[in-house]
């Protein structure tokens, strides 16, 4: 995956973005270029996503209780719950903070 991540990106349509930058170089051109995007260049936004995002865990490193909350979308139903109108956003993070609270209780202090 990292010698040949560049293909791996387009063929998940770039839903998969590289830890190693160097491994698809020219990620902004692909993105702002993507035949399927509508409207085209939708994507351009997105290049640079390798300099403001990071990896779970970050700055240390992803643990069971890190995958859980990440795997069961507590951070997007938070903010869905407030887009739909279901929960003001101090309750949808009061609620998202239980959850996470919940998940990592559950794994133990390694979490």
């Amino acid at each position: 995956l990292i010698d040949s991540f560049d293909s791996v990106f387009r063929e998940s349509e770039f839903y998969n973005f590289p830890s190693f930058p160097a491994t698809v170089p020219h990620l902004a051109e692909e993105l702002a270029k993507d035949p399927s995007a509508d409207p085209p260049g939708k994507y351009a936004v997105l290049s640079g996503v390798l300099d403001w995002t990071t990896n779970i865990g970050f700055p240390g490193y992803a643990t069971a209780g890190t995958d859980e909350v990440f795997n069961t979308f507590v951070i997007p139903t938070m903010f869905s719950r407030v887009a739909r109108g279901e929960a003001t956003p101090e309750d949808a993070a009061r609620m998202a903070e239980e959850a996470t609270r919940r998940l990592f209780d559950h794994w133990g202090p390694t979490t």
